[in-house]
């Protein structure tokens, strides 16, 4: 049936959103990635920001 397909189109959308944004509110700050070495900064900025 049309309606019941688009309605799962819809709901598996959603769940793709919620899922994305789980994963995004997760994601680490940058100076966490800068105490781990992963975001190049200048060694005069990082001795300032350590």
């Amino acid at each position: 049936e049309p309606s019941l397909q688009a309605k799962q189109l819809l709901l598996k959308r959603a769940r793709l959103a919620d899922d994305l944004n789980d994963k995004i509110s997760q994601r680490p700050g940058p100076m966490e990635l800068i105490h781990k070495n992963i975001l190049p900064v200048d060694s005069s900025l990082k001795q300032a920001i350590i």
